[in-house]
């Protein structure tokens, strides 16, 4: 540093006040820029899954009392998932309007049938995606077994 340089600008800095109890903090963007930061996957009540079912599982979907790993089993695939979906970091798991579950995604794998599925893990209290959605209404309203792109920074309905 050079003698005589000043440290700051000397410009008053902004202060911001903190966000009041009980406020869920804003949720992280992965990706600054882009609109759609969030996989909305609508699922049906728990079902047998089909014999070919390729991730070999043995139901599918949603029921009172699963866990947030059986309803990320149950729902991570397989989907028609299209390029809008390369990048996406998180999912949420909707079953009669509410999020279930929210994943972070770790990658999407493509499956011999060109189905796609989710490779990740579930969120829990603490995680600003959790906190923001998990039990909530969501934005979009779309018909089960509809994949939806939603911009995270949309309020639950």
């Amino acid at each position: 540093m050079k003698p005589n340089t000043p440290r700051h600008s000397g410009a008053p800095r902004t202060l911001t006040a903190p966000p009041p109890p009980g406020a869920v903090p804003p949720c992280p963007h992965p990706r600054p820029g882009r609109e759609t930061d969030l996989i909305q996957i609508n699922i049906q009540a728990r079902h047998p899954a089909e014999a070919e079912e390729e991730l070999g599982r043995k139901y599918c979907g949603w029921d009172e009392g699963m866990t947030h790993q059986e309803i990320y089993e149950s729902s991570r695939g397989c989907w028609s998932l299209g390029e809008q979906a390369d990048g996406e970091k998180f999912a949420a798991v909707v079953h009669d309007k509410l999020v279930r579950c929210v994943i972070e995604i770790d990658r999407i794998d493509t499956m011999p049938s060109g189905k796609r599925a989710l490779v990740g893990r579930p969120v829990g209290p603490g995680h600003p995606f959790h906190d923001r959605w998990y039990g909530k209404p969501t934005p979009s309203n779309r018909g089960v077994g509809s994949i939806t792109y939603i911009d995270d920074t949309a309020t639950p309905a």
